[in-house]
């Protein structure tokens, strides 16, 4: 499975089961979906 993120939303690219587990993860956690992507955004900034 493949997931990329930027600014401005989250692409999945795998099998069906595979996207509805991550975002079955995702749901567990009380961020927002704006907050998740800045935290990606800011972590993959820092790596470069």
């Amino acid at each position: 499975m493949k997931i990329t993120t930027d600014r401005q939303g989250i692409r999945c690219v795998g099998k069906s089961w595979e996207i509805r587990a991550y975002l079955r993860r995702l749901a567990c956690h009380q961020i927002t979906l704006y907050q998740f992507l800045n935290r990606q955004y800011s972590h993959e900034q820092k790596n470069k």
